[in-house]
Parts: structure tokens; sequence; C-alpha cells
């Protein structure tokens, strides 16, 4: 995928490839990164809130609430590339941009 992104002439030697890199990727992103992580991280969350509620000490929180604003964030940046490549994959096959030479 980087290979197309970073040399915008092989989209245009290679349309099909490109087209089927595109599907490829974004179908494995879903797969891993929407499908797999979510239940996981929820389950970490989970299961970090509850160590949070019942650690007396302020710094052990601390450590624990830092942990679960992270792995928060991130699953939010994650969601919001899935809808970007959800978007991607719904708009079809991407055009190079033609150069006039």
């Amino acid at each position: 995928m980087n290979a197309f992104k970073n040399d915008k002439s092989l989209i245009q030697k290679y349309p099909g490839a490109y087209s089927n890199i595109r599907i490829a990727f974004g179908l494995s992103f879903l797969a891993a990164r929407v499908i797999m992580w979510l239940p996981r991280i929820m389950d970490f969350n989970r299961i970090i809130a509850i160590m949070i509620s019942t650690s007396e000490e302020i710094s052990s929180q601390a450590a624990l609430g830092a942990t679960f604003a992270a792995a928060t964030v991130l699953t939010l940046m994650q969601q919001y590339w899935a809808f970007l490549v959800i978007r991607g994959l719904l708009s079809g096959p991407k055009k190079a941009p033609v150069k006039n030479e």
C-alpha cells in the first residue's frame, strides 16, 4: 500500500493491483483493528476500572487511570481510522492524478 502511495505512477501502471491491495488492506485493517480489537479492549478497560475502584493507593489509581485513558484514546483513534477506511472502500477505485508533461 505504501509503495503505491509513495509512487503515484504505480497506480496508473497497475490500477487492478492497486484496487486489490486497497481492498485487502481495508478488510485486514477492519478485521484486526475493529472486530478483534474492540472486545479485548473493552474487557481490558473493564478490568482496569475494577482495579482503579478497588485500589487503595493513589499512585496505583493514577497509573491505572493513565493506562485506561491511553487505551481509550487509542481505541477512539482506531475507530476514526476505521471510519476513514470504510469510507475509502465505499468510494470505489481511486484514480491516480494525471501528470501533464
